[in-house]
């Protein structure tokens, strides 16, 4: 049986002093070049062959990075503002609505994968820009919808369900 795990209060507290400490201790392993790893998140969870993540313990405005055969996803808790924006938006150069792109309003998940050049994208916690890439400074809403180029197209959503709070990648 594939359980899912759990991103409580506790991990995220421990991820953090956990990552700042290694970052005292030995910066040259904290350095990675622009646009290689995803930046503005709570946590970040190696999935690990689990397929499913308990996101509960997320605020309003808080993201969580998902690593998943090696690509970078973004689990967001959207805010109300947040939701408004994408929500009052058909998303700039490639259209799509909110409801299309959340298959739960308080959720967003998004591969993190820039889709011009494929850097990661960065989270802002603003409503209108919302992911910006710190390559060429594209920059994606709320729903991860692309507003402002060189990007063209969306950041992609992957195939998952959503129960309650449990992101279950398919």
């Amino acid at each position: 049986m594939n359980t899912p795990l759990i991103v409580d209060r506790r991990f995220i507290l421990g991820a953090g002093a956990a990552l700042g400490s290694l970052a005292v201790l030995t910066p040259q392993a904290t350095f990675a070049a622009k646009g290689d790893e995803p930046t503005g998140q709570s946590a970040v969870l190696d999935l690990d062959g689990n397929k499913a993540v308990d996101v509960a313990a997320l605020n309003p405005g808080e993201m969580a990075v998902v690593i998943l055969s090696g690509a970078y996803y973004g689990i967001l808790r959207r805010t109300a503002s947040q939701i408004k924006a994408a929500q009052g938006s058909d998303g700039g150069s490639d259209p799509a609505s909110d409801g299309e792109r959340a298959v739960n309003p308080e959720y967003l998940v998004v591969n993190l994968a820039c889709p011009h050049r494929a850097c990661q994208v960065g989270y802002t916690g603003e409503a209108e820009a919302t992911f910006v890439c710190p390559c060429h400074r594209s920059a994606f809403d709320a729903s991860g919808r692309v507003t402002k180029r060189p990007a063209r197209e969306n950041l992609a959503i992957p195939a998952y369900q959503i129960s309650a709070t449990v992101v279950t990648f398919t």
